[in-house]
């Protein structure tokens, strides 16, 4: 790559960085906002399964979608930026060492690895930092929960 396609990465690279802090400090300090409704929700449906036993009505899934769809598309918004930001980071690896690179260019690189290295991701109070792993443990650990309080009947 010339000197000018290196320069022009690494001010993409620093326009995506400036962009992704700013959503994720915005996220971190309202996210937990957005989702107490959803979780209420939840805890309801959680009652309602745990009281109702077998029986599953359309209400207590009408209560759990919401939770399901905002977490669950929050959470690969999150996983999405991580995987970018270390693609980014694999990219800039694979320049700066393939040769025919300057001293200079290099030494950008490697701040874009450095920078891409602490990898952006949405987090919630109480929940961490969010990512598909994360989401499905959340809901592994929400269905074993229900089935060890749920009635027998």
């Amino acid at each position: 790559m010339t000197p000018e396609a290196v320069r022009d990465l690494v001010l993409a690279h620093e326009r995506l960085r400036r962009l992704t802090l700013d959503l994720t400090d915005f996220f971190a300090t309202n996210l937990t906002h957005l989702l107490v409704c959803p979780f209420c929700n939840s805890l309801v449906a959680t009652v309602e399964l745990v009281s109702a036993g077998n029986a599953v009505s359309v209400h207590t899934i009408g209560l759990l979608l919401p939770v399901v769809v905002i977490f669950l598309q929050l959470s690969y918004f999150s996983q999405e930026l991580s995987d970018a930001s270390l693609a980014l980071q694999w990219s800039a690896f694979r320049l700066a060492t393939g040769g025919g690179v300057a001293l200079a260019e290099v030494r950008a690189l490697r701040l874009v690895m450095l920078a891409a290295g602490r990898q952006p991701a949405l987090s919630c109070k109480g929940l961490g930092r969010l990512s598909l792993e994360a989401a499905r443990l959340a809901f592994r650990q929400f269905y074993s929960t229900v089935n060890v309080l749920r009635s027998r009947d």
